[in-house]
């Protein structure tokens, strides 16, 4: 019941926050197929939270932040750089009218690197490993992986665009976000987990 009102409580920000996308996305959805939606991305959600909430690092997470790091680099490199090399033949033909080879060739290699973290985080818990030091550097370095993956989306979608000024205020939100996050929101969470 921890993690269920832990979760719900997540989600109730959610919503405040991003209600009226989610009413735009959904609401272009008709039926019984948006309420397959519905149930499939919170099923996922809630899954993914529980995984988050059970994963503990022996010795503190700066232990595993390098070593998790550096071999979610290593898979991305490798992708990534395919991807790129495999771009300027593809460009002409897969790439819609308009959009620039830098856009398309970084949406190629991000598009190659995201791995399947919701399934490799289900198939590591269905065979007990996110508790093995194997399990959870997986986990770990597949997080990093797709944060690294994100970024190149971001930097695909920003060049894609020439709305420097706004390119500037999301940067600044984000920098703004990561550093609430570090030195705000971190203190908060562990003095809530140490009571209780």
């Amino acid at each position: 019941t921890f993690y269920l009102s832990r979760f719900i409580s997540i989600l109730q920000v959610m919503w405040s926050i991003c209600k009226k996308e989610l009413r735009q996305f959904f609401g272009s959805l008709t039926g019984y197929i948006a309420i397959i939606v519905f149930l499939l991305v919170n099923g996922l959600v809630l899954f993914m939270f529980v995984v988050g909430a059970e994963l503990r690092l022996p010795g503190g997470a700066r232990r595993h932040l390098g070593a998790s790091g550096a071999i979610g680099l290593a898979c991305v490199l490798l992708p990534c750089a395919l991807g790129l090399a495999i771009a300027p033949f593809l460009h002409s033909r897969f790439a819609p009218q308009g959009v620039a080879f830098w856009p398309f060739a970084l949406f190629m290699a991000a598009s190659l690197s995201i791995t399947a973290f919701p399934v490799m985080a289900r198939i590591l818990k269905e065979r007990g490993m996110t508790e093995s030091a194997e399990g959870r550097l997986a986990l770990t370095s597949a997080a990093f992986d797709n944060v690294f993956a994100g970024f190149v989306i971001a930097l695909a979608l920003i060049s894609s665009r020439t709305d420097w000024e706004r390119f500037a205020f999301t940067l600044g939100g984000s920098l703004v976000l990561v550093g609430f996050a570090i030195w705000i929101l971190r203190p908060a969470l562990a003095r809530g987990f140490e009571r209780y």
